[in-house]
């Protein structure tokens, strides 16, 4: 038996120690998952993707189409009876529909549109969530890491740009800020049947849906957080809203501005144009105005220029964590002001067309997965971008359609674009007696040779700046091309729709015209240099010595060029609505009611006034006028008109403006000027017994 058995045995020891080993495994079975058996007959889409990424946006889509869909299915529809009646009936009044209706109507709709595109997302998930093929080599360092030492050049530049703003803060609003403070952040102080005055607050859905194309909401919400949490500690009668708080945000944005304009110029350029761009930004006049505007165009440059700096090292690198930050940024952007779109269409085209030309080897790999994720990005901002502004958007609609926008834009609109950037005035200035600021054509008329360096030395150093770009094929055109590109794409389509559109509307302008002149004046001073090394050799530390002082020399003559603008800026404000009040009422805007004094008001922004004075009677006419005169005579109490704009009352007001400037009724008192005719103040006192 044994015998028979050994051969055997012999021969499975053998099997199992030389050839075993050699030959293919059986698969090990795993019991499948009980979710995947479940979902196995739906389509591929549904199942979860392998790549962690694609699993989070999986997830990530997936809340977001419940959300939706549960806003849709349980929100109040569009066809509600009482919506639809309350719609009619404003309709056929020729009213605007209430806030309500368009938040309701219009943001259902929006999450109809935005149901379609997480859909559309969701479904070609696998797609556009591929990862891209490996780098041949990594992608250089940049300057910025190399040359730490710059960043105490930044940190001058910031705190120079900090010191010129900071006395800016409490400055009076002006016509536009006290708008946007009064209809969408603060409210308004009423006068009670006692004579007492009571605060109104704004509802929150103003704040977010209330929009006569002003209401810039990156500003608008979380400044009325920041000032609501101020006025429960620090509001007084005397006090009950604060401009430094109103301008704490713009503040803080134009800093950044300044630092990260300062980081693209070094880290895509060389240290000497970045540190040079943010020093010309700190001090240039146009953008220290917009600085600590109670306005959304200070986070708007900031947050364009954040979205640069996102984009390049996406479009190198491809990676989400760039895209996601590009997308982010691109909606504050458009969040802070509207205007800003045409400025990031431009940036995505040029994006595109970077992506497509590329001669890299790894971007003609991977063409159509980093464009899809360009498209994806710009998806992701639209759908909460569609959500937040689609109740606006009537209301835009209708202002542009029936507001004082209308008419015909000319070249000269470029001319005076240029002649802000560089000088921060306007070309003209009328009625120079009758208000604190100057024109730039004043400005040349007393100095000449300060127009020609303005004029063509700049601007021939913004063509070299150019050209240095293009040449190079520097990623600086990326922001170079989006804010010139868009504030041509904004003027191209006002022109066509026969719309005025202001030069301030494109302040983001001043990002471009900025980094070309840092690149110009490096490229200038290098040219300089390179002549001069042919007939002396200059060794490279001294050559970046000189290279600094020569940026030095060149931002020190701009500094004193602009320095009355500057001045003028930080001393002054542009409508002294609450210098004026204070003037009447003896150094204090509110508190106890004068039994002995009635205010009223006519002419350009009378209504604003009254966030200064909410005691004020508002006059709309010449009845209005003497009706108020006749109060004063009866009640024997002083009466004090304030009128600003002169030259416009002139063709609009000019009845009321006679009965005020008729000396046998009227004495006019020292005015309270403004920094334009427009925005200055006249008072006048009633002497008529």
């Amino acid at each position: 038996m044994l015998a028979y058995c050994l051969p055997s045995l012999t021969l499975q020891v053998l099997r199992f120690s030389t050839i075993e080993p050699f030959l293919p495994k059986s698969p090990k079975v795993t019991p499948t998952p009980l979710y995947k058996t479940h979902i196995r007959f739906l389509p591929r889409f549904l199942t979860l993707p392998e790549n962690n990424t694609a699993r989070a946006f999986f997830w990530f889509l997936l809340g977001i189409l419940i959300l939706l869909g549960a806003f849709l299915i349980l929100g109040e529809k569009p066809w509600n009876p009482e919506l639809q009646e309350s719609i009619q009936e404003r309709t056929e009044a020729g009213k605007l529909w209430r806030i309500d209706d368009y938040s309701t109507y219009i943001g259902w709709i929006a999450a109809a549109i935005n149901l379609v595109l997480v859909i559309a997302l969701f479904v070609t998930l696998r797609l556009w969530s591929k990862a891209t093929s490996p780098r041949s080599k990594s992608i250089p360092k940049s300057n910025f890491s190399a040359k730490r030492w710059m960043m105490f050049g930044l940190a001058i530049a910031v705190f120079t740009g900090g010191y010129l703003r900071l006395q800016r803060l409490d400055h009076s609003l002006w016509n536009d800020e006290e708008y946007t403070v009064r209809n969408h952040i603060w409210g308004e102080m009423e006068v009670s049947d006692d004579g007492k005055l009571k605060y109104d607050p704004l509802p929150w859905h103003d704040t977010f849906f209330r929009n006569k194309i002003n209401n810039h909401l990156g500003y608008t919400i979380p400044t009325r957080f920041l000032h609501d949490n101020w006025a429960k500690f620090r509001a007084t009668d005397e006090r009950p809203f604060s401009g430094p708080v109103l301008r704490l945000l713009p503040f803080l944005a134009s800093l950044g501005s300044i630092l990260l304009i300062g980081i693209l110029g070094v880290r895509y350029a060389n240290p000497i144009a970045g540190i040079g761009a943010a020093f010309f930004l700190a001090l240039n006049p146009w953008h220290l105005r917009y600085s600590v505007e109670a306005r959304g165009y200070s986070q708007a440059i900031f947050f364009l220029l954040l979205a640069c700096l996102f984009l390049i090292p996406a479009i190198r690198s491809g990676r989400w964590r760039y895209w996601l930050g590009f997308a982010a940024s691109e909606l504050l952007v458009m969040l802070c002001v509207l205007g800003t779109m045409h400025a990031l269409l431009v940036m995505n085209f040029f994006a595109v067309a970077v992506i497509l030309f590329s001669k890299s080897k790894w971007h003609r790999e991977n063409r159509a997965v980093i464009i899809s994720r360009l498209l994806v990005a710009n998806s992701l901002a639209a759908i909460i971008f569609i959500q937040f502004i689609a109740p606006a958007i009537p209301q835009i609609l209708d202002y542009m359609e029936n507001g004082p926008l209308a008419g015909e834009l000319s070249l000269s609109w470029w001319r005076e674009v240029w002649i802000l950037f560089i000088s921060g005035l306007s070309s003209n200035n009328p009625m120079p007696a009758h208000h604190t600021g100057t024109a730039f054509s004043t400005q040349v008329e007393n100095f000449p040779a300060l127009g020609i360096y303005k004029i063509s030395a700049l601007l021939s150093i913004t063509v070299l700046g150019l050209a240095s770009a293009i040449k190079n094929r520097s990623w600086l055109l990326l922001p170079i091309v989006a804010t010139i590109g868009g504030a041509g794409l904004a003027y191209l389509q006002n022109e066509l729709s026969g719309n005025i559109m202001h030069p301030w509307y494109v302040v983001y302008i001043i990002v471009g015209f900025t980094l070309l002149i840092a690149l110009g004046a490096t490229t200038l001073l290098t040219g300089i240099q390179k002549l001069a090394s042919r007939f002396v050799r200059i060794p490279p530390p001294i050559a970046q010595t000189t290279l600094a002082l020569g940026m030095a020399l060149f931002l020190a003559s701009y500094a004193l060029s602009t320095s009355t603008s500057r001045d003028l800026l930080m001393e002054q404000s542009r409508q002294p609505l609450r210098e004026v009040v204070e003037a009447v009422r003896g150094g204090q805007a509110y508190g106890e009611k004068d039994e002995n004094l009635i205010t009223a008001v006519f002419g350009t922004s009378k209504r604003m006034l009254t966030s200064y004075d909410p005691r004020v009677q508002i006059l709309d006419n010449p009845a209005d006028l003497e009706a108020i005169i006749n109060q004063a005579k009866t009640s024997n109490k002083a009466l004090i008109i304030y009128h600003c704009g002169y030259l416009r009352a002139q063709e609009e007001e000019p009845d009321m403006l006679a009965i005020v400037d008729n000396p046998q009724r009227f004495e006019e008192l020292t005015p309270v000027l403004g920094l334009e005719e427009l925005f200055s103040y006249r008072i006048y006192r009633l002497i008529e017994n």
